[in-house]
């Protein structure tokens, strides 16, 4: 495919570059580094909130709504996104999304409650909405079906570093110059991150023909050419053509994403105590949190390319089966074993499922994407998948407070592999080869 190369870029921003002989538009990196900072406040709230909820006034029943309302408000604002990407234009919102997130990350640090976090938390529902829109907007903009899935791979493993970096780095400095200056500390590094993004995307916009009417117009033919059934029925003939996907997304979200995500400082805290000792040593359960949720979005960033690459020269089909029975063993694992290696290799495995299950689906959507509109249909996708990342954290925490944590999460993950089993089943529906099924 061609690719627009720009010249005198500033030197924060890595020009188009190439691997396995294929050129990664600059805008893709562009808009992938700009979601991995907007991440860092997010994911330190899953290291943190397990292990000081009481210490932040926040009981943990509320835990579980926390990290699940900002999903919730997904489901309504995605829409809003997609229209506004359809009608109203891009690079705009997505810039204004990333100033808002920075300041819901510093409310996290100068705000402590639960009305506090809860409001920050509806906002930053809304400001990814628009975020993740553009990252998968700029995907199906610039790929080819040839290289699709790899760009698509790439583009979560560059994202995916922010959660990587904020899990990593959260519990650590949390543990060594508290809560409110880790928080602080990644609203500023986010902020200047939106600044950057704002002088790229401002200096070297999209082109005219690719961005709001005009870009309805050039899709005429291509939306003129649907049956008169699409046209009607819009979401519905979406969701009634395409429900496996719809459906596998979910289960993948909910059980391999979510549930193990949300729930595995619970699960040390629950099994281990305050820490874990290693060669005398003891090391505190947010540490460990930060540094699980750490590996698993290090699997995601260096095999989310790897199945993107095996989906466009095998097929969807292989990879998706692959990842689901990895997600199966992984929660198995977690029902069975009580050692800590046990658990930090299934937390590992638990992610290298979702981005395989995770690649294969986004890369089938977005097949789907290219031939319509890009906002209405990337939306319906998201709200689905965003369906499964709230229920996971709020069931979870509500069955741990009525139950007790050790029933309450063996339940919650047995609950997970029947789910992950079902999706299997339903991946017969699934063609072979670079084409969802239809």
């Amino acid at each position: 495919m061609t690719t627009r190369i720009l010249s005198h870029s500033p030197p924060f921003i890595p020009r188009p570059f190439k691997i396995i002989h294929m050129t990664i538009p600059r805008q893709v990196i562009v808009v992938a580094i700009a979601t991995a900072v907007s991440l860092l406040g997010d994911s330190t709230l899953y290291v943190v909130l397990p292990t000081h909820a009481d210490q932040l006034g926040i009981k943990l029943v509320f835990v579980g709504i926390i990290l699940s309302v900002n999903r919730f408000v997904r489901l309504i604002t995605n829409s809003v996104a997609g229209y506004v990407h359809d009608y109203l234009g891009r690079w705009w919102h997505f810039v204004a999304a990333l100033f808002v997130g920075a300041c819901t990350t510093a409310i996290y640090g100068l705000f402590w409650g639960f009305w506090a976090f809860l409001i920050a938390r509806m906002v930053w529902g809304t400001c990814w909405s628009f975020i993740r829109l553009e990252g998968y907007a700029s995907v199906v903009q610039y790929a080819s079906e040839q290289n699709r899935g790899m760009l698509m791979g790439i583009y979560k493993s560059i994202s995916g570093v922010g959660f990587f970096a904020g899990s990593l780095f959260s519990g650590i400095l949390t543990d060594s110059i508290g809560f409110r200056n880790c928080l602080l500390v990644f609203a500023t590094v986010t902020f200047w991150g939106a600044v950057v993004t704002f002088l790229e995307l401002s200096r070297n916009r999209p082109p005219k023909e690719e961005t709001g009417i005009k870009r309805e117009g050039s899709r005429k033919s291509a939306v003129d050419s649907l049956s008169s059934n699409r046209q009607v029925s819009g979401y519905a003939f979406l969701i009634w053509q395409h429900w496996r996907i719809y459906y596998t997304s979910f289960v993948n979200i909910l059980a391999n994403g979510s549930i193990t995500s949300s729930t595995l400082g619970l699960l040390i805290k629950t099994r281990f105590g305050e820490g874990v000792r290693f060669i005398g040593i003891t090391v505190k359960a947010a540490s460990l949190t930060g540094i699980l949720l750490a590996l698993r979005w290090c699997m995601s960033f260096f095999f989310s390319p790897i199945f993107g690459h095996i989906t466009d020269r095998v097929g969807r089909k292989f990879v998706l089966r692959l990842g689901l029975i990895i997600g199966v063993v992984a929660l198995s694992i977690l029902v069975t074993q009580n050692h800590f290696l046990w658990i930090s290799a299934a937390a590992v495995l638990a992610a290298t499922a979702r981005a395989a299950v995770s690649v294969s689906l986004d890369t089938s959507i977005a097949d789907i994407a290219s031939a319509g509109q890009r906002g209405k249909t990337i939306s319906v996708y998201t709200t689905v998948t965003d369906l499964g990342s709230a229920i996971g954290p709020l069931v979870s925490y509500l069955v741990s407070e009525r139950i007790g944590a050790q029933l309450g999460l063996e339940r919650i993950y047995l609950v997970g592999i029947a789910l992950l089993i079902s999706a299997l089943l339903t991946s017969i529906g699934f063609k072979s080869g670079n084409q969802p099924a239809r």
